[in-house]
């Protein structure tokens, strides 16, 4: 039935059915591309993104690295070593005095040397002697916590130790005893106390390069915060390290989806948190769906409109050739009615519509000679009979 209703078409109907059918398919092709293409190209933009900022993570690593050997240049420098000995044997007050701005001048070098890491302060606690670059600063901080971290520092003998406990509020602690190492007495000279601003610390890293919008970023030990960006709040920070600790993931803060990479710091047992907004992210990706999806409509509409007239121009000389066959049907098809000439044409239409004109030149010829012959066949005649009587 269907079949016997699509041949009944008119020529121009079925080419363009041929037409549009075959730009739907290319249609649905492409968009069936398009999606395959966009996930893929999502998954390479999460899985780089994903590198760059597990990137950021080894570099707060090696930042702490480098603290890690500030501290021991600190407890090793010549002056540091002479004036902490000169100050723990002299009784003399110009001599303290002495001593506290020598020590002053080199923990002050060192501070403007690495401040772009998060140096925040250095303070040597020596008895009841306090040498520190930033009084001010220490200050600030509770003696309860004070004696806490000397006695983290004294305990650990020597080695550096990250104190983080008081991350959130105070900053992050690095403390180490420091010895004298003249003539290896290994004379107890003291307790270090490095303090690091870890918001500075985080924004020397390439995290801060991401071009994103507003950036979330928090570190965290066993669940409890260490610090967390000003981009988002406490509440939602508790939230975001108790998610489930995948490579990367979409979260919903604050009614907005966000990318998030969980990750570690190496070295370190800390966990750290960066997210950016995922509709940040996405506008690349829609940007260039549009793009395409514009460019796709606009050749749809262009294959459409050029196949039309296309089809148009050919069902023209098709039914013009119709034309003709109808009148030479009816003994009415004069050719000099025709103002179309096809005789330089070389294609189809241009054969089609020669080769009958000739056969009607033909058959009017063959019909024009039958005709003479018959006439002059009963003239003839006429005459054999004139002649007989």
């Amino acid at each position: 039935m269907l079949k016997k209703k699509i041949e009944s078409f008119s020529i121009r109907t079925k080419m363009q059915l041929i037409i549009f059918t075959s730009i739907i398919m290319i249609t649905i092709s492409a968009f069936f591309s398009l999606y395959f293409i966009s996930k893929a190209h999502r998954e390479v933009l999460y899985q780089t993104l994903t590198s760059y900022l597990s990137y950021s993570g080894a570099e707060i690593a090696n930042h702490l690295d480098l603290i890690d050997t500030i501290a021991d240049n600190v407890f090793s420098h010549d002056s540091i070593q002479e004036h902490l000995i000169l100050n723990k044997h002299s009784t003399l007050k110009s001599e303290k005095r002495y001593c506290q701005t020598a020590i002053y001048s080199t923990l002050n070098d060192f501070i403007y040397a690495y401040d772009n890491i998060g140096l925040s302060y250095i303070a040597i606690y020596q008895n009841d002697d306090i040498f520190t670059n930033s009084l001010s600063s220490i200050s600030k901080l509770p003696q309860k916590v004070t004696d806490q971290l000397i006695q983290e520092g004294k305990n650990a003998e020597g080695a550096s130790k990250w104190v983080t406990d008081y991350s959130d509020e105070y900053g992050l602690f690095l403390v180490k005893e420091i010895y004298s190492i003249e003539n290896l007495s290994l004379e107890n000279l003291g307790v270090m106390i490095i303090n690091i601003d870890l918001k500075k610390l985080i924004s020397a890293t390439s995290i801060v390069e991401l071009n994103y919008g507003n950036i979330i970023y928090l570190l965290y030990q066993n669940n409890m915060l260490m610090s967390f960006s000003d981009t988002i709040t406490r509440e939602n920070a508790k939230l975001l390290i108790q998610e489930d600790p995948v490579n990367y993931n979409i979260i919903s803060l604050n009614s907005e989806d966000h990318f998030s990479v969980f990750g570690q710091i190496p070295k370190y047992d800390w966990g750290f948190v960066v997210a950016v907004s995922y509709n940040e992210i996405m506008e690349t990706t829609t940007y260039t769906q549009t793009i395409w999806i514009i460019i796709l409509i606009f050749c749809i509409f262009f294959s459409m409109s050029f196949s039309t007239l296309l089809a148009k121009n050919l069902v023209k000389h098709l039914s013009l050739l119709v034309t003709k066959m109808k009148q030479f049907g009816n003994n009415t098809y004069y050719p000099e009615n025709f103002e179309t000439s096809y005789k330089h044409r070389t294609d189809e239409i241009g054969l089609l519509h020669n080769t009958f004109d000739s056969m009607v030149t033909q058959i009017d010829s063959l019909i024009e000679k039958d005709y003479k012959n018959e006439l002059l066949n009963k003239e003839a005649q006429i005459k054999a009979m004139e002649s007989q009587m």
